[in-house]
């Protein structure tokens, strides 16, 4: 849940219009977000969306070119990296491999030279429990497994207290299911710690997972900010909509309003949409989630919001679910997500009946695809 911010508290990072430049590429295109105190939020995108670049503005490693950046209602545009209150952990880690786990930990504090002996020791053995590392002190890096080196990293940017965390895709060297597990354990750190988290990845379910919310890039721009229920339930944008999770985006115009339901032709098929009020005039889509789609025996009398015959032109079994591509009386494809435990497994060339509630489509308004 996302940290309610104090009367007279300002953001822990605040972006005003920030804009990037490398010659005549823009990288990050009048950027503007607030991130509270605490919060876990994500910068999400495809590769060359511009999240990297925010991020290494946000760490002091590189400049604006237009716009503010302020960290705790502080300006610090031009503020080094070593004088902002902000600490990055990288995806290649960085660790010494000739140093052991506390002295890998250990050594910002010994560069700063203002720490006595004992409190280092102090400081580093809270921060390797906090992580639970509690016990490896003496470990080589080489001895440890790739989440523990994980852990040994994060340690070491937790233990000078930065206001910010940044993490710039951390656990995309990491399996499938260590990275699963390192996200439910990063989460658990940052709930512990209570400081402020800015974490960049491509990868939709890491998002998903641990942030309190989430920033959608491409090309440069904001797509839609969000929690991570609203950005996959109600995505903003034909973008959004497309790039987390699977959908079916169906283009269309408007046909009419009833009562409060906007019916769309889509390539000559009545669909009907929870809209609430009439849409801008121009092209118009539908978001439709795979798994929101249900499929059954052709029955004539069958009633729901949209019903449709439709044809399985292939079935595939992907563990545990089957996904059906579906050709409707229109010609056009959509796909279906079943789970593996159903009553009934469809095969290709099926005759089935699809289904889908007026709910589950999410009226797009801002391009069409071509």
């Amino acid at each position: 849940m996302t940290q309610q911010r104090a009367p007279g508290v300002a953001p822990a990072i605040e972006l005003r219009d920030v804009t990037k430049r490398f010659g005549d590429h823009v990288a990050v295109d009048r950027v503007s977000l607030k991130i509270e105190q605490g919060e876990f939020f994500s910068l999400l995108g495809p590769s060359g969306c511009g999240k990297t670049t925010t991020l290494r503005m946000v760490a002091g490693f590189a400049y604006p070119d237009e716009g503010d950046i302020r960290i705790a209602g502080h300006v610090v545009n031009d503020v080094p990296a070593y004088r902002r209150d902000t600490n990055l952990v990288f995806q290649q880690l960085a660790l010494f491999p000739h140093l052991d786990v506390f002295d890998n930990v250990a050594f910002g504090l010994r560069v700063k030279r203002k720490t006595s002996r004992s409190d280092i020791n102090d400081r580093v053995r809270t921060v390797l429990q906090l992580v639970e590392l509690g016990g490896l002190e003496t470990r080589r890096i080489r001895q440890l497994s790739g989440g523990q080196q994980q852990r040994v990293a994060i340690a070491r940017a937790l233990i000078n207290e930065p206001a910010v965390l940044l993490l710039d895709e951390p656990l995309g060297a990491l399996d499938l299911k260590l990275r699963q597990q390192m996200q439910l354990e990063l989460r658990t750190i940052q709930q512990r710690v209570g400081i402020t988290f800015l974490y960049v990845t491509h990868d939709q379910g890491e998002a998903l997972t641990m942030s309190d919310r989430i920033a959608v890039m491409n090309k440069g721009r904001l797509e839609q900010i969000a929690s991570s229920e609203e950005i996959y339930s109600r995505p903003a944008t034909r973008f959004v909509a497309s790039f987390i999770g699977d959908t079916n985006l169906l283009d269309g115009t408007f046909l009419e309003m009833d009562g409060g339901d906007v019916i769309v032709d889509w390539q000559g098929l009545r669909v009907r949409a929870s809209g609430g009020q009439r849409p801008p005039a121009g092209p118009i889509a539908i978001s439709l989630r795979t798994e929101k789609v249900r499929l059954g025996s052709p029955a004539p009398a069958a009633q729901d919001d949209n019903v449709f015959d439709a044809r399985v032109a292939r079935a595939t079994f992907i563990g545990s679910y089957l996904r059906y591509d579906l050709v409707l009386p229109n010609d056009r494809r959509i796909t279906a997500q079943a789970p593996n435990d159903a009553a009934r497994h469809w095969r290709d060339g099926d005759a089935v009946q699809v289904r889908w509630s007026k709910d589950s489509c999410v009226l797009l308004h801002d391009q069409q695809a071509g």
